[in-house]
């Protein structure tokens, strides 16, 4: 593991600026004590999914907290829910 003295957003910065995010197909990260995991899934369409770790209670409100934290709205989503859950399309978003 190597350390430096910057922040996770100046690292994501940097990448971005290099086109380096292009290359990753997961991550996992924590914001406001919230263990949150991204992943790109590729059957069919490309599309990101969002993971939560099953310890938190309230997944309504760790996705309120990462779509404030990316600066993105609800209409972003595609569904939500998951195999324990069921999933819920959001918008008139049907898979094909």
């Amino acid at each position: 593991m190597v350390g430096a003295e910057l922040t996770v957003a100046e690292v994501l910065d940097a990448a971005i600026g290099a086109g380096l995010l292009a290359l990753v197909d997961a991550v996992v990260f924590t914001v406001e004590r919230l263990h949150l995991a991204l992943s790109l899934m590729t059957y069919g369409q490309a599309e990101t999914w969002v993971w939560l770790h099953r310890t938190h209670q309230d997944p309504d409100h760790a996705l309120t907290v990462l779509l404030r934290t990316l600066g993105l709205g609800r209409d972003a989503l595609v569904f939500t829910g998951g195999p324990d859950t069921g999933f819920h399309y959001q918008h008139g978003h049907r898979p094909s």
